[in-house]
């Protein structure tokens, strides 16, 4: 049961609202989350999501001044992805230059106006034209997930809160995911009447079923992935169970042939087992970490590779006490062509630069069909999978 008391104190604790944008997602597929997720306790944020939140301020801090100062003392790596947002916002407005609007750069919004004053959050960067075109961009710094556009619920609820409910609603609306430690950016278009649909068809009603005296809980490896309730909720465990018995047999079935559609199911109920094993894990290296106990369970050192201490003085020694020659000390290898635009920005850009590398297809992967990336042909992907098999 949602306990709106609870969810105003987790808002005070945390700053961020208990239906943040970036939890409609999940509370659109499992309404029952809402209220589950304010009885979790609180918990700190990882590193992951403490260094995703300076790189976000680093990222505000150049777009505001526009000065590269702001990323003195970074490594070069992380002055990559910034500066790689900034290039996205001056493609954008090279693009428009003549029908500048207004912009903003770390704008709090929310869905007062369409009648949600719940729902409310920080917007990474827009701009609103003057001939009705809304670009909506949200910075991603994981590199864990790739993240796309299309049927963002975070990425649409930015926008509805960015625009309001206009009277002219002739506008076509651009939602745009900048990753850059995965070299992904992503556009997808909506029109304002699809936006509209979106929010009054698909996120009014569940937020009205979330907030029932018993509203109904959907577990699955998307939703689950990051509720802040996912460790205690006796739904997802629940889920897990009986698909661990549908795959292990724990049901009657024919068993006398065996058919795609069998190994499919199979596949699928084993994939969200596994993450939920993996959430798991987490959980318990969290526990023994910060001290507390996990049952059968206990924390060791791992493998790690060496490294030197001061390379400077590691040659200096090597050459007057080995016999390994000097020129074998040194390793000359010609950097790769992301190494090389990292060094020369102007690079990206350059049509005969793009000539003098080639990418090869990547390993194929095996992904449900609701995934957003385009299928590869048969032909394309015979000799990928069973080159190592000859």
């Amino acid at each position: 049961m949602f306990d709106i008391e609870r969810a105003k104190q987790m808002e005070k604790a945390t700053g961020h609202s208990y239906c943040s944008p970036s939890q409609l997602y999940r509370i659109i597929l499992c309404p029952g989350s809402l209220g589950e997720a304010t009885k979790a306790p609180i918990q700190p944020p990882s590193q992951y999501a403490n260094e995703g939140t300076r790189k976000h301020g680093l990222t505000f801090k150049l777009l505001d001044t526009g000065s590269k100062a702001v990323l003195a003392g970074e490594i070069e790596e992380v002055r990559q992805e910034i500066l790689a947002c900034q290039d996205y916002v001056k493609d954008l407005e090279k693009c428009k230059r003549k029908q500048i609007g207004r912009w903003w750069n770390e704008k709090v919004v929310d869905l007062s106006p369409w009648g949600f004053p719940d729902i409310w959050g920080t917007s990474d960067f827009g701009y609103l034209w003057n001939d009705g075109r809304v670009d909506v961009i949200d910075w991603k710094f994981g590199s864990g997930v790739t993240v796309y556009a299309k049927d963002n619920a975070q990425l649409m609820t930015y926008a509805a809160g960015a625009i309001g409910y206009p009277d002219d609603k002739n506008l076509t609306i651009h939602l745009h995911i900048v990753q850059p430690p995965v070299n992904h950016f992503d556009e997808y278009v909506i029109s304002f009447t699809d936006l509209e649909k979106w929010v009054f068809e698909t996120l009014e009603p569940a937020l009205i079923t979330a907030r029932e005296p018993n509203p109904p809980f959907k577990a699955g490896e998307y939703q689950c992935k990051f509720c802040p309730a996912s460790m205690t909720c006796k739904f997802r465990y629940q889920d897990a169970v009986k698909k661990a018995k549908e795959v292990f047999g724990v049901y009657k079935q024919d068993l006398s042939t065996v058919n795609k559609t069998q190994l499919a199911n199979i596949m699928e109920k084993i994939n969200d087992i596994k993450s939920y094993a993996s959430q798991i894990a987490i959980f318990a290296t969290n526990e023994l970490a910060a001290g507390k106990d996990f049952p059968g369970y206990k924390l060791v050192s791992g493998r790690s590779n060496r490294s030197w201490v001061d390379e400077d003085k590691t040659l200096d020694w090597l050459k007057g006490n080995s016999s390994i020659a000097e020129d074998q000390l040194h390793k000359k290898k010609l950097v790769s062509p992301a190494q090389a635009e990292a060094l020369d920005r102007h690079l990206k850009k350059d049509s005969t630069f793009e000539n003098l590398y080639h990418k090869p297809q990547g390993k194929p992967q095996l992904v449900t069909v609701d995934d957003p990336r385009k299928a590869l042909k048969p032909s394309s992907v015979a000799a990928e999978v069973f080159k190592d098999s000859v």
